[in-house]
């Protein structure tokens, strides 16, 4: 699992790892406006509730390969 939540000097996902075996979490990244740099594929959950931009679930699939539950 990655959990960068409550990172509130985030604009982007920049550097974040390529493959998360199970959960990625940007809960609550006050500054996150893009998920560019996103993990490739996500075992498990991809939590991207309450940032910044008010991302959809069309946005994480668009970067990322979600094996589970997309929160947006």
């Amino acid at each position: 699992s990655f959990n960068c939540s409550y990172c509130t000097s985030l604009t982007s996902l920049e550097g974040a790892p390529e493959n998360v075996g199970r959960d990625f979490s940007c809960y609550r990244c006050s500054n996150l406006e893009s998920l560019e740099g996103a993990p490739e594929n996500v075992g498990r959950e991809f939590d991207c509730l309450r940032c910044k931009k008010k991302f959809t679930k069309q946005d994480v699939i668009d970067v990322s390969d979600v094996k589970g539950k997309i929160s947006c």
